[in-house]
Parts: structure tokens; C-alpha cells; sequence
């Protein structure tokens, strides 16, 4: 059979395909490889009433690379384009953007998921086709530019690197009939706009990276020539390239206490072995510079041993050492100043034992944005002073115990206190002195345990003493999500020693009004409220004190070793017989919707997707937890 032959039978049977898939229209065949046009017509009843003249379109170009079609509507109507079917080798192809208006004159660019070349292609539309339409094979080497091709053999006159956003003309070749920009090049600093492969470029060709480049004229958009091309880049803090005009350091990251700080400056770590000593590097010191105890410092009997008198962003390691006074007075660690209110701001301690002083650490005269952590304050008649408008100070992970005071806040506020344990401190954990006034201290996440907790003198401001909202811990005391504080007592009386839990796992079910003591809600609690108190037990039913202690199912340990996991113990291994009907989980502060036996380890559990509970037969002892990750189990601990 001839390929003419072929073609045409092949057009019989797509017409008659189009007519039994209720296409209709004209036409446009193009074989490839003959170059031959085609045209045959499928109409309805309603389209042969229809003029081509004023509803055709045309085809204006085909791309074989990018597989893609360019359609204009050269008629009077707007064209929609999912009536726009594209057959090739007689299968229609998936084209997109679909569901697109093409308004007169306008041209749509629809994308194929197949490739193009070596195809025969055909079109059809809603309202016709334009007889208009290119022939000629395409062939890549035949010396003619073609739909599809950039070029043949060698570049066309007028082209060159420059019509690829390049600034040096040379270096543009033809590949596989594709413009190749591969010999372009790129030229950091001879000025915008920027070349491809270029970040910026300010025209400069003497900004080159150097570990010191003194003769950088603006350091600005530099060139790095470690890399193909000599890039041109910012300039930045971290780049692991020094900027003399900005930039002491650059060690290629941003991290503080390697010798470069995250702002690229030199740190200077200098050391010391006394208080004399250690004041005297702290004043020598410049910002970013850590200052490091070498060893203990006891019974010293000092005014004050380690002063920073107006010093910024110095950062003091004790490197967990001790600074012990002589029981009297005198401060063991001094951030202030000698005239009010230019106070010490922006420095870190860390890493301190402090004993035996009048005040352990003192923050006074507006000392501000300090960064207290990781410290111990133990037999001082006050642990830690803020005091004089000193606000915004950080202080966390730090245990005060064995004090008068834990800590003392006197007109002072924006300071947060976490993550910290005021614990068996004489007189109080911690007293508030008109503290709060202009911003509330945030007091949160610590474990307050002493006979007394808080005391407040003079005018009473608020304060606040909770995170907004549960968030994902551990919390203080190893509970599943941050809230509040604990509020105990040596005794075991406080209010979060015996609390009924909340349905909010860890939780005190009220609130604590800190300034008065009691349990409040709403309006009749004061603006010294602890909205979430923290506990770690459930109540009790009477028998034994217990907890909700659970893990996520598939984790296999007994009670013995949840309990332990809380800092608690296990009252009774074997204690089904507290549990054996649905009524009793009530006592765990639980709302069972469904009741349910069950003979198997987890019980008793709740399930919490849809609270249903479990209760049990005596002969269990729950030595397995979980069965799920929506199942919580509860261990008797105390």
C-alpha cells in the first residue's frame, strides 16, 4: 500500500472515530517525514452552518523540544480549549492548560505529554480549521530551520550570547539544532545587570575572597575565585570568607564559642583562678568574649567577688566550679553598675555553684537582657537579686535550695524564670517586692517546694505564672506537656501535692491563686494566678494514692518502672481488684462513653480517640502496658 494510500485510510478511520466520539469539524493532517498536508472535514448538522472564515484557527508554531503547540484563534469567536483535540499518528494526545477561553487573535501554548518529532499531526477545533498551515519535514541537519529548531548548522547572523542575557558575545554555538549557551561566559564584575550563574554584580572586579583582602574596595558583591567563574555573591556573615570592612572573623558558620561568634567577631576566651582575677579579665574582656573559672573559689570574704560593673555580652563560665563566701556579707556575683541606671546588660553566667553569700547573684541598677543558666545557689541568705528596674533578664535551669530566699524580685518585671527548682529555702521560695510594675514577670515550668512559697511586699502587681496553653514537654516534674508551676511543700500538703487532676493529663483540675493560696476561677482569681498547676498524681479513691501514669502502648515495662519514670513509686503491683467495674475509672478523673471487659494486659485503660474504657478481672497485675498507641493505662503510684 502506498503511503498516500495509507494516510488516507487512516483519515477514514479517525473521521469516522471523531464522528462516533461525537467530534466533529475540519481537519489538519501533517506527515513529517513526506511533508505532505492533509485536510479532510467531519461536520454536524449544527457545524455545517457554521462559517470558517469566522471561526478558524491556525497552528503558528510547533517546538519539539519542549513538546509543545502554539494555536491562534484567527477568527470571531472565542475559541475554548477543551474542544481543542490534537491526534498524533492518529492518538489523541493529552494537552495542557485545559479548560482555557482563546479570544480572536489571541494565541494558547498547550503543552503534550507526548514527544512530537517523527509524528503526523492533526488538529482539530469546534468551529474548523484555517487551510493556513507549515510544510516540510523535520529533519535536524537539512539546513533548514524548522518548528522546533533554534538553528541548524552554525549560528544565525545577529545571534550571539548576548541574546543570552550574557554581556561578551562570543562563546554561542548550535547543538541538536538548540542554542548552546555552554561557551558563554560569565565575567564577575564587569557591572549589571547580573549573568547567568550570578547572584549580583556591582561593577567591581576587585572584590575577591581572601582569608584578608585589604585592597577590597566595597566588599559588597564579591568575587569568589574558589569557585568555576568566579561567581559573583554577597557578601555575608558565615560565608566562611572575611569582609574586612564589617567583619572580624568569618569561620563559615554562625555559632558562638569557637573563636568566632555567630555575628563574626573574635571571641577571646580568657581564664581565671580568683575573684580578682576573674573581675579583672571580665573588664579587659571585649563583646563575645567568654572568661572561664579554672577551679573553686572558698571562703572568700569580699565586698563582692565577680563584678562586671557596666559590662555587655560578656559571657562567664564557672565551667561548674564554686564561688563560696565566708557566710557574710557580700555578693557572690555582681551584674550592675556603679551608677544607676547604666547596668551590666546582654551577659551570660553559666555553669556557678554560689554559697555562703549575702546574695549569690545580684542584678541590680537596670541590669538588663542577662542570661542566668544552669546555676546553684545554695546557703545564701538570698539566692538570686533582681532588683533597681532591672528587666528582660533570662534565668533558667537553675536550683535554689538551702536559702532565706530562693529569689527576690524587687521592682522589676519582663524577666523569666523556668525550667527551675526553689526548693527547701527557710523563709521564702521567692519574695515579690512591688515586682511586676511596668511588665509582669513570667514565672513558669519550675517546681516551687518550700514551707512558705511566695511572699509579696507593697503594692501587688500582676504576674504571670503559666505557659498560655498546654505545650509539648516534658514538664518539670516528667509530665507530658509544660504548663504552670508545682506548687509543693516538704510535707506533702501543697496545693499540687494533693490537687484533683484535670482531664488535661498533669494538670491540677483549678486554678492556683498564687497571692491568696486558695483554688479560684474566673473572675475571682487575682492577677497572680497559676492557670495550669502542674501535679504528678490523679487523687485518690479512698484506698491508695495513685497516679495515671502511661506511656504510649507497645512500650513493655511494668509498673514498677513507670512509676520510677515519674519520680514516683509503685504502691501496689497487684491491684485489679480496685478496678473491676467501669463505675471506679470516675476516681481517675476519666469519662468513659463505652464500658467495656476486657481479660487482657492494658486494662484498665481508656482509649483516647474515643473514650471508651476498659476495666478488668482481679486475676490481672497489668505487668504489660499499652495495646495501641490510643490506649493510656494507669499504674497505682505514689
Amino acid at each position: 500500500m502506498s503511503h498516500s494510500k495509507a494516510i488516507s485510510s487512516m483519515i477514514a478511520i479517525i473521521s469516522l472515530v471523531l464522528l462516533v466520539m461525537g467530534l466533529s469539524g475540519s481537519f489538519l493532517f501533517w506527515n513529517v517525514a513526506t511533508s505532505e498536508t492533509f485536510k479532510t472535514t467531519v461536520q454536524s448538522e449544527t457545524q455545517r452552518a457554521v462559517s470558517p472564515a469566522s471561526t478558524g484557527f491556525e497552528i503558528v508554531d510547533v517546538d519539539f523540544v519542549a513538546k509543545t503547540i502554539q494555536i491562534k484563534n484567527s477568527g470571531c469567536n472565542v475559541i475554548d480549549s477543551d474542544y481543542i483535540y490534537i491526534f498524533l499518528n492518529g492518538s489523541l494526545s493529552v494537552a495542557t492548560p485545559d479548560d482555557t477561553e482563546i479570544n480572536p487573535g489571541e494565541i494558547l501554548t498547550l503543552t503534550l505529554t507526548d514527544s512530537i518529532e517523527d509524528y503526523d499531526i492533526m488538529v482539530t477545533g469546534p468551529h474548523g480549521t484555517s487551510d493556513e498551515f507549515y510544510t516540510g519535514s523535520v529533519s535536524c541537519g537539512n539546513g533548514v530551520v524548522e518548528f522546533g529548531e533554534d538553528c541548524e548548522v552554525g549560528v544565525p547572523l545577529g545571534e550571539d550570547c548576548t541574546n543570552h542575557y550574557y554581556h561578551n558575545p562570543g562563546g554561542l554555538s548550535c547543538t541538536n539544532c538548540q542554542f548552546d549557551t555552554s561557551g558563554c561566559t560569565a565575567v564577575c564584575g564587569n557591572g549589571p545587570p547580573t549573568e547567568p550563574g550570578e547572584v549580583c554584580d556591582d561593577g567591581d572586579n576587585s572584590d575577591t575572597y581572601y582569608t584578608e583582602n585589604p585592597t577590597d574596595s566595597d566588599k559588597i558583591c564579591v568575587i569568589d575565585d574558589q569557585r568555576m567563574a568566579f561567581s559573583c555573591l554577597w557578601n555575608y556573615c558565615g560565608d566562611g570568607y572575611l569582609n574586612t570592612s564589617s567583619e572580624e572573623c568569618d569561620d563559615g558558620n554562625n555559632i558562638d564559642g569557637d573563636g568566632c561568634s555567630a555575628t563574626c567577631i573574635n571571641e577571646v576566651f580568657l581564664f581565671c583562678i580568683s575573684c580578682t582575677e576573674c573581675t579583672a579579665a571580665i573588664a579587659n574582656a571585649d563583646p563575645g568574649d567568654t572568661v572561664t573559672l579554672l577551679n573553686d573559689i572558698t571562703e572568700e570574704s569580699v565586698s563582692v567577688c565577680i563584678d562586671f560593673v557596666d559590662k555587655e555580652q560578656i559571657i562567664f563560665d564557672c565551667n561548674g566550679n564554686v564561688i563560696d563566701g565566708d557566710g557574710g556579707p557580700g555578693i557572690g556575683i555582681n551584674l550592675g553598675s556603679d551608677t544607676f541606671p547604666s547596668g551590666a546588660d546582654s551577659n551570660t553566667v553559666k555553669n556557678c555553684t554560689l554559697s555562703d553569700w549575702e546574695f549569690g547573684i545580684a542584678l541590680t541598677k537596670a541590669s538588663d537582657y542577662n542570661n542566668i543558666t544552669n546555676i546553684t545557689v545554695t546557703s545564701n541568705t538570698i539566692g538570686i537579686l533582681i532588683s533597681q528596674a532591672s528587666d528582660w533578664n533570662n534565668i533558667t535551669n537553675v536550683t535554689t535550695i538551702n536559702n532565706n530566699y530562693g529569689f527576690e524580685i524587687i521592682n522589676s518585671g519582663g524577666n523569666i524564670i523556668k525550667d527551675s527548682k526553689i526548693v527547701g529555702n527557710g523563709q521564702y521560695g521567692m519574695r515579690l517586692d512591688e515586682a511586676g510594675q511596668g511588665n509582669p514577670n513570667w514565672i513558669y515550668n519550675n517546681i516551687f517546694n518550700n514551707t512558705n512559697n511566695i511572699d509579696f511586699l507593697g503594692t501587688v502587681f500582676d504576674n504571670d505564672w503559666n505557659f498560655p496553653s498546654p505545650a509539648t514537654g516534658p514538664n518539670i516534674v516528667g509530665g507530658p506537656d509544660i504548663g504552670g508551676n508545682y506548687w509543693g511543700r516538704p510535707d506533702g500538703t501543697g496545693y499540687s501535692d494533693t490537687c484533683t487532676l484535670s482531664t488535661t493529663l498533669g494538670f491540677c483540675e483549678n486554678a492556683w491563686d498564687v497571692l491568696n493560696e486558695v483554688t479560684c476561677s474566673g473572675a475571682a482569681c487575682s492577677g497572680n494566678t497559676d492557670w495550669l498547676p502542674l501535679t504528678k498524681r490523679c487523687g485518690t479513691d479512698g484506698l491508695f494514692m495513685y497516679g495515671i501514669c502511661w506511656q504510649p502502648g507497645g512500650f513493655e515495662q511494668n509498673c514498677t518502672i513507670v512509676c520510677s519514670n515519674y519520680g514516683l513509686t509503685c504502691y501496689d503491683p497487684d491491684w485489679s481488684s480496685y478496678v473491676e467495674d467501669c463505675s471506679l475509672h470516675a476516681a481517675f478523673g476519666w469519662t468513659c462513653s463505652q464500658c467495656n471487659l476486657r481479660p487482657d494486659p492494658p486494662d484498665p485503660s481508656q482509649r483516647t480517640d474515643n473514650n471508651w474504657c476498659y476495666y478488668t478481672q482481679p486475676s490481672n497485675n497489668f505487668e504489660c502496658i499499652g495495646w495501641g498507641n490510643s490506649l493510656r493505662r494507669i499504674c497505682p503510684c505514689q
